[in-house]
């Protein structure tokens, strides 16, 4: 995975975290937003919002279409798509996520982002699964650590967005939530290989002791990240799981 510049990263962070708390309750309009909150972010993450090979504004896939705010750009062609809302607006409406879903599939993009400045949701649009079991990951400047909202955000650099870290992360992601679903099935309906196993580990057990035991059982199923530990100067690969990140919050 690309690093974007930590120290610029983390200190538009805090910048925004400080314009978040002092316009929370005043309010900010989208374009407002947009120049304020969003700009600034995208500017540290390695986006040239000036240059027009870049970043587009009211992107249109077609004429007939209602633009996105932003469609950042490799090699002419939209990699990531964001749109913004008023700092304060519910990014939980459900027609929020489906705009920007839509906007992303009918322009053949994978990767999306919904904010208002505050929360940041990246969406992978063209998995096939429910819109709300799209998201990767979201983050908020004003209350999470600025390290984990650097670690968040910086998937939605320049460098990640051309070294493809997000499928990577994406599709481990995915598999742990099917493994995930998997092992919380087999401790819910006791399954009868369970039973067996434990059995042959413990010969002393008889398997309704064993069923009774499981059902007597609280299992929480855990689910870290996937993060990424240094590889090579300027690349990342795979590394050891740490604190959850907030696609779970």
């Amino acid at each position: 995975m690309s690093v974007p510049d930590k120290d610029r990263l983390q200190r538009t962070i805090r910048d925004v975290a400080a314009k978040v708390a002092r316009y929370r309750e005043k309010g900010l309009g989208e374009q407002d937003t947009k120049a304020s909150l969003v700009e600034p972010v995208l500017e540290a993450l390695g986006w040239d919002t000036r240059d027009l090979e870049q970043v587009r504004r009211e992107y249109k896939t077609d004429a007939k279409d209602n633009p996105v705010d932003y469609a950042m750009l490799l090699m002419n062609q939209p990699r990531l798509m964001v749109e913004a809302k008023g700092l304060g607006e519910s990014l939980a409406d459900r027609k929020w996520v489906g705009q920007i879903l839509g906007y992303a599939t009918v322009a053949g993009v994978v990767w999306c982002v919904l904010t208002d400045g505050d929360e940041f949701q990246i969406y992978n649009s063209t998995a096939p699964v429910d819109a709300s079991e799209k998201l990767l990951c979201r983050v908020r400047v004003s209350a999470d650590p600025v390290d984990e909202a650097a670690e968040v955000l910086g998937l939605l650099s320049r460098g990640n967005l051309e070294d493809n870290s997000l499928e990577a992360l994406w599709k481990a992601r995915f598999i742990d939530r099917k493994v995930r679903a998997v092992v919380e099935e087999l401790f819910r309906v006791p399954d009868k290989r369970l039973v067996q196993l434990i059995r042959s580990r413990e010969a002393s057990v008889t398997p309704r002791e064993i069923v009774d035991s499981i059902r007597r059982l609280t299992v929480k199923v855990e689910q870290p990240p996937v993060r990424f530990a240094p590889r090579s100067p300027g690349r990342h690969g795979p590394g050891p799981a740490a604190r959850q990140l907030a696609s779970v919050r």
